[in-house]
């Protein structure tokens, strides 16, 4: 099933609804645990936004009755979560990376419960044209249909539904629509209605500092009109006042528009005549430190003394004098107060927040906690975790209305903004794609805050260089894509399969080296070569075959070895045959691909070559798998783990508690330099002029660190850190610890727990070694805090906490090793941070009198379904084709995610619109 809707999140809550409390005959008869879905996301910024809203949405419809975790980063990670034991019905949302893990870490233990899968932003599973991703194994669409393949084969004994959910799959949602139902001539269920209208046009910047909007595409379709004889486009001659100066140095065909782009965007999140804010997404593809940092020089010097409109208003802290002593107990959860008590709305202390985390990972000079006082959030895939999920909060509250970003918010992330700014259309590597363009413009508009989204490219309306034709061209070029997307979405397209690519791309390498066509030939080479043992004095084409054929190999030793585990038992050739025949069939090359048949042969006869003679021992073969490599990069890391001491070296930890900072550093440092040995594994974004110890102390206890970044480069060493250490080192990890579980239990899957952690021979460190990677700390119980205590957004004020848990752990454990038992510090927090007394839920009312805005004497019905705009200090009711049709004062205490949880209904005849719950 795939849904083509503007809003297709709602069809996911209601199918997770249906698996999990109505479906439940298809799996009992396989698992006595409570049902599991798998939500599949593409990036860490959609799993958090479809964490918040489903943790928002089945919490509040189901009592609570629903675990929603992410298994994508912090301490949600892999075996010791709470969900692998509840006895409560779970959502898991995972990126593709993260499931891989799971299937990994768990294989079985979890495929019987699974009863549903969905798979967001399906569209992504098409191949992107990079193939020296593929040959390298780093594809993200290759690890998508791999993974998917697989996962969907697995789970067919459950009765398992699968739904796929897309805003953009115009092209390729025939193939996909038989993928996810394994079927050919599936049909897709779509619709081209989206609850907002959708402008694409241009924000033209002319001479003499002046603006211009004009649009060229509403809702996909041409806008254009005739005048004096000519065709034109609807405009807007004069949307603000010319900007008033700007620097004269800047001079390059995208940075002289910068001026045009900041003050058109303060004027765009300034209230209107109505007082209604509208938030503004600036979304840059490359060099996001260059924008803050001329945003802020514009806003700090050029246009310090010049008159701005009012984009942003801090939150504001209430009074509370002679309230009831007794209320105001039951809300602070204490027996004595007294005096003036200052309460703080949910806006203000997300504010607060954000403000600490910037200050704590940015620092006070940085752009980004400049520009975040005056109220312009810098967004961007290279920040720690958790201040990126603060500042998404500040987003979706309506807290700021102005945002710089790169694409971390254009990848299928839902976040209310009404207009998109586009600066540039240029990557680094070339220019926007179509799919890239449309994803990023669909991110305008947001039901429940307006009617419309608008998406404005800047282009320089006088300028006659090579880089301003070549950007206007581009624009113009992406708007005649976008039409005929809509006009041939009917037609049956066989997009490109990664998959499929990879075989393609093995032969092509093959023929290269072999210098024959011949199929046969093809087949013995396959069916021999062992790239553990290529033979030396390779050539460069030889050394890239191998690579090539590794790829693909990583992917079928992942299917044998699960297949086994599955089965529990080893298969014969014909079985293993027949295995890999239903896991091909399931992949999305089976239904894309004109040559699927051929491709198959090719898959199949690799696979079972894989079994019979290139890795005939199936202890081999599972020890490769667990290290979520691809073979020859595995066979490094297990010589490295076995044989070089790896494991003495981690086991020198047992006495981390008590060590000093400079004990602890040394500890971490020496294990990520011996992981750093491993090529796949070796850091490669370092900024000039620094080393990985340099970089890695400043993260981890920067307070000791010599070497830090100068403002500017803060970015850069973000990048080291996120992608060298947060991303390669933590898999480097997991990897060692899979192979610590699989050498201490035998090749046995377990379902490892915190209380069975120490059956690993592992100390308890490398358990939270990731956790201090992530969140910067060499405090393993201040990594906890981070995580897991709301309240707890800087490292020194989790670092202080931490100081009483020692106090606490000490009188109560001998062993330091004991000091981190991730048993003893949950304890503790949920002793020393209890939950917040839930306040009740609030409701809007069941009846509000409305004022009508259309004559329904004549209308066919008197009952319509409505949706709440928020305008100023009142309400607008639209029907669903976007039309107003009442309107009200805002009611007290209204919030606007009513809109998620209540259906709302005008009826005309007596004036009101009525609220029921949604479920």
């Amino acid at each position: 099933m795939i849904s083509s809707l503007g809003e297709p999140t709602t069809i996911a809550e209601i199918a997770i609804l249906q698996s999990l409390f109505f479906e439940t005959k298809n799996y009992n008869n396989l698992s006595s645990s409570a049902p599991l879905v798998i939500y599949l996301v593409p990036s860490k910024a959609l799993a958090t936004e479809v964490e918040s809203n489903l943790s928002r949405v089945l919490k509040r419809t189901t009592n609570n009755n629903v675990i929603v975790t992410g298994l994508y980063g912090g301490t949600d990670w892999g075996p010791t979560d709470v969900w692998m034991t509840s006895d409560k019905p779970t959502v898991l949302i995972c990126t593709y990376e993260k499931a891989e893990a799971l299937m990994k870490f768990l294989g079985t233990l979890f495929i019987r419960r699974v009863s549903l899968i969905v798979l967001d932003e399906a569209h992504l599973v098409k191949f992107d044209g990079i193939k020296e991703s593929l040959q390298k194994s780093e594809n993200r669409s290759l690890r998508l249909e791999s993974l998917g393949a697989r996962l969907f084969t697995y789970v067919e004994k459950n009765h398992c539904r699968i739904i796929a959910l897309s805003a953009v799959a115009s092209e390729t949602e025939s193939a996909l629509a038989n993928w996810i139902e394994n079927r050919t001539n599936a049909s897709p269920a779509k619709t081209d209605y989206r609850s907002t209208r959708q402008l694409i046009g241009r924000l033209e910047c002319k001479t003499e500092k002046e603006f211009e909007i004009r649009y060229d595409l509403l809702d996909g379709k041409r806008l254009e009109f005739q005048e004096v004889g000519q065709f034109n486009t609807p405009f807007i001659p004069t949307p603000f006042p010319p900007y008033p100066s700007a620097p004269t140095k800047w001079t390059g065909p995208e940075k002289r528009l910068r001026p045009y782009l900041f003050w058109a965007a303060i004027h765009l999140a300034a209230p209107d005549d109505k007082g209604q804010r509208r938030a503004v997404l600036i979304s840059v593809t490359q060099q996001i430190s260059g924008y803050a940092e001329d945003f802020l020089q514009l806003l700090n010097s050029t246009w310090a003394e010049v008159e701005k409109p009012s984009f942003f208003q801090q939150p504001i802290i209430l009074e509370l004098n002679n309230i009831p002593i007794k209320l105001l107990a039951f809300i602070f959860n204490t027996d004595c107060l007294a005096g003036i008590l200052l309460l703080e709305s949910k806006n203000v202390k997300i504010w607060r927040k954000c403000l600490r985390s910037c200050v704590d990972y940015f620092g006070i000079e940085s752009y980004e906690f400049k520009l975040l006082k005056k109220g312009i959030i810098v967004h961007h895939g290279k920040m720690p975790g958790l201040m990126a999920r603060l500042l998404i909060d500040a987003i979706d509250e309506r807290i700021v209305h102005l945002v710089l970003s790169t694409s971390t918010l254009s990848e299928g992330v839902n976040l209310p903004f009404e207009t998109v700014l586009i600066p540039s259309l240029r990557r680094s590597k070339g220019c926007l794609n179509i799919h890239q363009f449309s994803n990023l413009v669909g991110r305008a508009g947001r039901p429940g805050f307006g009617t419309e989204g608008r998406s404005l490219v800047l282009l320089n309306n006088q300028s006659t260089d090579w880089s301003s034709k070549q950007a206007r061209n581009r624009y113009f070029s992406l708007i005649n894509e976008l039409e005929n997307q809509l006009q041939n979405s009917h037609q049956n397209i066989n997009p490109p399969s990664p998959l499929a690519e990879l075989l393609l791309l093995l032969e092509e390498k093959w023929s290269l080296i072999s210098s024959s066509g011949s199929q046969d030939e093809f087949f013995k080479w396959l069916e021999k070569t062992a790239p553990l043992d290529p033979g030396n004095n390779l050539s460069d084409a030889q050394v890239l075959a191998i690579e090539t054929l590794d790829s693909l190999d990583s992917i079928l030793l992942s299917a044998i070895v699960e297949i086994e585990q599955i089965e529990a038992k080893d298969f014969s050739t014909n079985e293993l045959e027949e295995q890999l025949q239903k896991i091909w069939q399931r992949s999305f090359a089976y239904y894309a691909s004109q040559e699927q048949e051929r491709l198959a042969n090719l898959f199949i006869k690799r696979g079972m070559a894989l079994k019979t003679e290139i890795y005939r021992d199936s202890s081999q073969r599972r020890r490769l798998y667990r290290t979520s490599l691809p073979p020859r990069s595995g066979n490094q890391l297990l010589n490295l783990y076995f044989d070089s001491g790896f494991k003495e070296q981690l086991a020198k930890g047992e006495d981390y508690a008590t060590w000093t900072p400079e004990q602890r550093f040394n500890y971490i440092q020496t294990v990520v330099n011996n992981l750093s040995t491993l090529l796949k594994f070796k850091p490669t974004n370092l900024p000039n002029k620094t080393s990985v110890n340099e970089v890695l102390l400043w993260w981890l206890d920067s307070k000791s660190a010599s070497q830090k970044p100068a403002i500017k480069k803060i970015p850069d060493w973000y990048k080291c850190i996120t992608q060298d250490f947060i991303y390669k080192f933590n898999w480097g990890l997991g990897s060692i610890i899979a192979l610590a579980i699989d050498e201490a239990f035998g090749g046995e899957l377990v379902e490892l727990s915190l209380e069975n952690w120490s059956q690993t021979g592992l100390p308890w460190i490398v358990f939270w070694m990731k956790e201090l990677i992530i969140w910067g700390t060499l405090e393993p119980v201040a990594a906890y805090l981070l995580a897991k205590v709301e309240d707890v957004t800087t490292r020194e004020q989790a670092e202080e906490l931490a100081k009483t848990y020692y106090q606490y752990i000490s009188e109560r454990e001998a062993e330091p090793n004991e000091y981190l038992n991730a048993v003893n510090i949950r304890n503790w927090a949920e002793q020393s941070f209890p939950l917040e007394r839930p306040l009740p839920t609030p409701k809007p009312p069941n009846q509000m009198n409305v004022n009508l805005l259309r004559d329904f004497t004549i209308a066919p019905t008197k009952t319509w379904t409505v949706v709440p705009v928020e305008v100023g200090n009142e309400i607008q009711w639209f029907d669903l084709a976007g039309f107003p049709l009442g309107i009200c004062q805002k009611p007290k205490n209204w919030q606007s995610d009513f809109l998620n949880t209540y259906d709302f209904i005008l009826d005309a005849e007596n004036r009101v619109v009525s609220s029921k719950v949604y479920v």
